[in-house]
């Protein structure tokens, strides 16, 4: 299993599914205050969950407001691999695949909205 330390809350639920060894966590993803959008007095809420499979690790971003394109940089601060992903402008679900590998990762999202952060450990 997966330990998991965040910004803030969290919540963590085992997937007991057909015994593949497989784990999810939501990950609490917080605006960062440096880049705030002088327009929106509200930052969108970016909902973030961790799959986990074997050696292969699954970050699915839900976005539930028109938050312009989005730059989602996932990094293991271990080994410094970098994932990413750009994400179209309209709501809905951006996924980023990684590999899974033990370490602390950190996730960087620049959006037209703002910044928004969150961190991991597997």
């Amino acid at each position: 299993m997966s330990a998991l330390a965040l910004f803030g809350g969290a919540a963590m639920a085992d997937d007991p599914g057909n015994g593949s060894g497989s784990d999810k966590e939501n990950i609490d993803i917080k605006p960062r205050p440096i880049k705030p959008n002088p327009r929106s007095i509200i930052q969108p809420v970016i909902d973030c969950t961790l799959h986990v499979t074997g050696a292969t690790g699954t970050l699915t971003f839900d976005i539930g407001a028109d938050i312009g394109s989005a730059s989602i940089v996932v990094t293991n601060l271990s080994t410094g691999e970098s994932y990413s992903e750009l994400c179209p402008s309209t709501p809905g679900c951006c996924v980023v695949c990684f590999t899974g590998d033990e370490g602390s990762y950190i996730i960087e999202i620049d959006t037209d909205a703002g910044l928004y952060y969150g961190e991991f450990a597997l």
